[in-house]
C-alpha cells in the first residue's frame, strides 16, 4: 500500500489494512491529501476514533496544519469529536495554533455551537486544557465574543478567566 485513502465509507477490514500498512511503514504517517490534511485530520472528520487513536499512538504529528492551517483539534471542534480531542490533548495537542483566519480550536468550537449547546463539552475540555477564550482572530473576534451571544456557552465561559 503506497498511499492511504480515508473516506466516510471505510470498512473494518480496510481500517485493519491501513493499520497494518502503517505498522510496516511508519513513513505513511506523514502522508497528506491534496489539501495537506493528515491521516489524523481525515480520521477525525470521518469519526474513526479507533483509527485516530492508533495514529496518535504510532506518533503522528498531532499539530500538523493543513493548507488552511487547521489542526486536528480544529476538526475536533468543527465536527464535535470530543474523544479524539482528549487523546490529542493528552499527546501534546496545541490549542494555541491558529488557522489562516486566526481562529484557534476554541473559537471553532464556539462558532460551530451556534447556540445549540452541542459544543459545551468540547469547549469545556479546551478551556480546562488552557485555551484562551480572549484570543482575537483576524476579524478581531474572540471565543468569548461568540459565547456571550449564547446562554449555554456564556454560562460555561463565565467560569473561566
Amino acid at each position: 500500500m503506497k498511499s492511504i485513502d480515508i473516506d466516510k465509507n471505510l470498512s473494518t477490514e480496510q481500517i485493519s489494512q491501513i493499520k497494518e500498512a502503517i505498522s510496516k511503514d511508519k513513513s505513511l504517517l506523514h502522508q497528506t491529501d491534496v489539501d495537506k490534511r493528515s491521516l489524523l485530520q481525515l480520521a477525525t472528520v470521518n469519526d474513526y476514533i479507533d483509527l485516530a487513536e492508533f495514529l496518535i499512538d504510532k506518533g503522528i504529528d498531532v499539530n500538523h496544519q493543513d493548507v488552511l492551517k487547521s489542526t486536528a483539534l480544529h476538526y475536533c471542534a468543527e465536527y464535535n469529536r470530543y474523544e479524539i480531542a482528549k487523546k490529542i490533548l493528552n499527546h501534546g495537542g496545541d490549542l494555541n495554533l491558529a488557522d489562516k483566519y486566526g481562529n484557534q480550536p476554541l473559537w471553532t468550537a464556539a462558532f460551530n455551537d451556534k447556540g445549540y449547546s452541542n459544543r459545551i463539552k468540547i469547549s469545556e475540555l479546551f478551556l480546562n486544557s488552557g485555551a484562551d477564550k480572549r484570543h482575537k482572530n483576524n476579524a478581531n473576534r474572540s471565543p468569548d465574543d461568540i459565547a456571550s451571544r449564547y446562554k449555554g456557552l456564556s454560562e460555561l465561559f463565565a467560569n473561566y478567566n
